[in-house]
């Protein structure tokens, strides 16, 4: 039986209970569901998504249910000098490598974050655990799942796990990689030779031979490192900076952003607007209008971009390198 013939048969709040039943997408149990409400089950057709049904007093329950995500809507980028990686909300994995246009899935439903460092990808499977590709050292040597996040650098990868701890692998760790900081951390991130991690809301930690140990002297979060930039957005959405000691410094090209993205010399913002803007000596060559978008990501050389419209378009000093 169709929704709408359901919605037909039912009194109003037998309508919402039938429609949270039937009609919401799988993706929909990765948010925490309303106490009062059944667990959602699949559709046989998940992509089919409804309009809100008009159903009178009950309307102000059935909007304090998660709305659902479609399973194929982009999530996070990733990017290495080769290569972007985008990771969707059903958890597929589709990358392109620079100059081809071949549209490669590495994995199937088994990802829950991704993360790039220079030529090799890292990410948390369904079980919390690091996988790595494209770089054999840098998958060595791992540790225990459950993990929360992972970050992944030149020739090193840094996880935290679930008791807020850093551990560090890879090949020729520095003193600061063989003994990060102590936490408790949530997010971490890493770009060259560099890591930072912080808290929720909390101060910046980073480590490794470029950056300053404590680039902000605010709570941050949002944080982006590369090779000798590290970016965060405060609490104010306000979008800041920290430089190596070689590298020009400039402000971000948005006083307000909602995503930030460090490559080496350069900065690029995403604005409450959804445009783009990039500075620093080796900002990418953006259009004159860059496409609105919604996720930002950039290795040292490149920024990638998720559009509104769901694609994904690169961009280096030459101009675009990839769009899809």
């Amino acid at each position: 039986m169709s929704c709408p013939r359901i919605l037909s048969c039912l009194t109003a709040s037998a309508a919402v209970f039938a429609l949270l039943t039937v009609c919401l997408i799988p993706t929909a149990a990765a948010d925490s569901p309303g106490t009062n409400f059944p667990f959602p089950q699949p559709l046989q057709h998940p992509a089919d998504l409804l309009e809100l049904p008009q159903v009178g007093d009950d309307i102000d329950a059935y909007l304090k249910y998660p709305v659902p995500r479609p399973p194929g809507e982009i999530k996070e980028l990733a990017v290495t000098e080769d290569e972007v990686c985008a990771l969707t909300h059903g958890g597929l994995l589709y990358c392109w490598e620079f100059g081809v246009d071949d549209e490669l899935l590495l994995f199937t439903g088994m990802l829950a974050a991704i993360t790039a460092g220079t030529h090799h990808f890292c990410g948390l499977d369904s079980a919390s655990r690091a996988v790595c590709w494209d770089d054999r050292a840098a998958s060595e040597g791992a540790p225990n799942p459950p993990l929360s996040d992972i970050a992944a650098g030149d020739a090193h990868s840094c996880a935290v796990d679930t008791t807020g701890e850093v551990t560090c692998w890879g090949r020729q760790l520095d003193a600061d990689h063989r003994n990060p900081p102590d936490g408790p951390f949530q997010h971490i991130e890493a770009g060259g030779p560099n890591t930072c991690a912080t808290a929720a809301w909390d101060y910046a930690k980073c480590w490794g031979p470029n950056l300053p140990d404590a680039p902000f002297d605010h709570p941050v979060h949002k944080l982006s490192v590369s090779s000798n930039v590290v970016c965060a957005i405060d609490g104010a959405n306000r979008p800041h900076c920290q430089f190596a000691d070689d590298v020009r410094q400039f402000d971000p090209p948005a006083p307000i952003a909602i995503d930030v993205a460090a490559g080496a010399d350069f900065a690029c913002t995403l604005d409450t607007t959804s445009s783009i803007a990039c500075d620093g000596t080796a900002a990418p060559d953006l259009p004159e209008t860059p496409p609105l978008s919604t996720i930002i990501d950039a290795s040292d050389t490149t920024l990638c971009a998720v559009t509104a419209t769901g694609g994904v378009r690169c961009w280096d000093q030459t101009g675009e390198i990839l769009g899809y």
